[in-house]
């Protein structure tokens, strides 16, 4: 009884194995993975392929389920390996349709789920966003880092091991990933950092082969290397070292005053006074320049208030005698009395443009003047509007 019971045991089990290996029999090639389908065709181009089931059943894995791998595309070791991680075919199958082949794969969920504790879930999803990045990306995740970052830190090549570094200095993560992007190493950021330089800012005058000190002073000339090479432009027509004008900026002078020649000018005095008595003025530097070649702080102040605002004509005037007050006397009673009791002639028209161009007056108002006076005969004295007499006492 016990040897019929044995033989009937081994006849049943025959009978599933046969059975089993039937099941897929006809099964086209869009079932297999494309090796062994290619081999298939090639032995006998017009045979069905048949699927053995015997590599499944051995590890374990019914029928039903391995047709479900098999419709997929996988094979049994592969698909073994991925259900031995609880992963099921439809996991696999979203898993692969982001680039990975199926050692990848394995590889992937290896490391995620042993080494880092990724759930399935979390790694499809990162899977699917990025499959590229997603072997560093668990990594970060393992961390405790949210997906994004973690795309982000793979993203620029920032990896765990290589963020100790910066960690060992002080540096957050979040913080130290633009310097890295940057190509900075921990040290060298953070003392870029310290001066106020952004990694942007940074980059772009290490790139000019500036080191921080350097960068510290020439940004004075210019936010960018750029812009400092400019300035450096003008210093060089002006005949100023980059040393000497980067002494004067921190003097107070800008860059104009400095091109002006101002620095030289205020030799022997405070600077800081000479420079603010004389932008009291409201001049350009290059006024300024021109007034202190001839006069001093003082004298140019009475004939800038005497309205003359062209040194040239104060040099002529006072070639003539006449002085800052004598100029404003004759612009305040003067002119108002000739052109208030003695008719405007031809003459006086002439005379009146004639000391507006020696004192440097505007040549708009001279040749109002010079129209008027073409319309007077020599001896047909006429009047003339009053913003005319106006606009001559103001310039003069």
């Amino acid at each position: 009884m016990v040897l019929a019971g044995l033989l009937m045991v081994v006849v049943a089990a025959g009978v599933i194995l046969r059975a089993a290996n039937t099941y897929l029999n006809g099964a086209r090639s869009a079932n297999l993975p494309a090796s062994s389908a290619a081999a298939a065709v090639e032995s006998d181009p017009d045979a069905p392929v048949v699927h053995s089931l015997r590599p499944w059943v051995l590890r374990g894995i019914e029928v039903e389920e391995a047709k479900k791998w098999i419709d997929r595309g996988f094979d049994a070791d592969h698909a073994f390996l991925l259900r031995s991680m609880d992963v099921d075919p439809r996991s696999a199958t979203r898993l692969r349709m982001a680039g990975l082949d199926d050692s990848a794969l394995v590889a992937l969920v290896e490391e995620a789920s042993f080494r880092h504790q990724t759930g399935l879930a979390d790694l499809v999803a990162l899977t699917e966003q990025a499959p590229h990045l997603a072997p560093r990306a668990v990594a970060w995740m393992a961390l405790g880092i949210s997906t994004d970052r973690a795309l982000a830190y793979a993203g620029a090549g920032f990896t765990p091991l290589g963020s100790d570094r910066w960690r060992a200095a002080g540096w957050d993560m979040d913080e130290a990933l633009p310097w890295f992007s940057a190509r900075f190493s921990p040290a060298s950021a953070k003392a870029w950092r310290a001066n106020n330089f952004d990694p942007e800012e940074a980059r772009a005058w290490k790139r000019e082969h500036f080191g921080v000190k350097q960068a510290i002073e020439w940004r004075q000339l210019g936010d960018t290397p750029a812009q400092a090479r400019e300035v450096e432009e003008q210093f060089t027509k002006a005949r100023v070292t980059v040393t000497d004008g980067l002494l004067w900026l921190d003097r107070g002078f800008s860059v104009d005053e400095i091109c002006a020649g101002w620095p030289a000018m205020a030799a022997g005095s405070d600077s800081g006074t000479w420079r603010a008595e004389w932008k009291g003025f409201a001049l350009s530097p290059t006024e300024v320049k021109a007034w202190h070649a001839k006069f001093d702080h003082d004298e140019a102040a009475e004939w800038l208030e005497a309205g003359v605002r062209d040194p040239a004509a104060a040099i002529r005037l006072r070639a003539r005698g006449l002085g800052p007050q004598r100029v404003a006397d004759v612009v305040a009673e003067r002119l108002p009395d000739a052109f208030g009791v003695v008719p405007v002639t031809r003459d006086d028209l002439l005379s009146a443009a004639g000391q507006l161009a020696r004192a440097g007056g505007s040549p708009e108002i001279r040749h109002r003047l010079q129209v008027a006076a073409a319309v007077n005969g020599a001896g047909d004295p006429r009047e003339v509007g009053a913003d005319l007499i106006d606009d001559v006492i103001g310039e003069l």
